[in-house]
């Protein structure tokens, strides 16, 4: 399946999101659910913490069970997937590969030659292979985004506006 034939999710069904660590997974979950839409977390071992995703149904999955992770998250209805929380690059002694991961290593491997872009991009494309679509915590829970302008009674001047755009095109240089 290509990312164009993608089949876009119904309203009813189950968002994924695949939990690291830290509290953010929660807050995108609740909020998600606030929003009417059911989730299931997908807390990887190591990095999720039990008391962000006892509240919501979960699964504990290990990092490198990408074929456990498809078949639980086809089980539960997901078809939208969010990842989010802190993770950091594992010690291969530490990743638990499942057969569907070794089919996709060759892949991953050249993926991590990559910066995490790089990655996320490519985790998302397998996905799309599997009928599931990647996408942004800000596209399912945009309400948790800090709001546009400023954030303060002082108001940026010009001098400030102009330091903002010199940043930001050091940033995208």
């Amino acid at each position: 399946m290509t990312a164009t034939s993608v089949p876009e999710p119904a309203n009813d069904a189950a968002l994924g999101i695949i939990c690291g660590g830290g509290v953010i997974p929660r807050t995108v979950a609740e909020a998600v659910r606030r929003n009417g839409r059911r989730v299931v977390l997908f807390a990887l071992r190591g990095w999720a913490e039990p008391q962000v995703v006892e509240a919501f149904p979960h699964h504990w999955i290990a990092l490198g069970q990408v074929g456990r992770f498809l078949t639980l998250a086809r089980d539960e209805g997901c078809r939208d997937i969010v990842m989010i929380g802190t993770l950091l690059r594992p010690a291969l002694r530490d990743i638990r590969l499942d057969w569907a991961t070794i089919r996709y290593l060759p892949r991953v491997a050249a993926l991590l030659r990559g910066g995490d872009d790089r990655l996320i991009a490519g985790v998302g494309r397998i996905l799309e292979e599997h009928g599931f679509r990647l996408v942004g915590s800000h596209e399912v829970a945009p309400e948790i985004l800090v709001p546009a302008g400023a954030l303060t009674r002082r108001t940026p001047s010009a001098r400030d506006h102009s330091d903002i755009a010199r940043a930001l095109a050091v940033i995208e240089a």
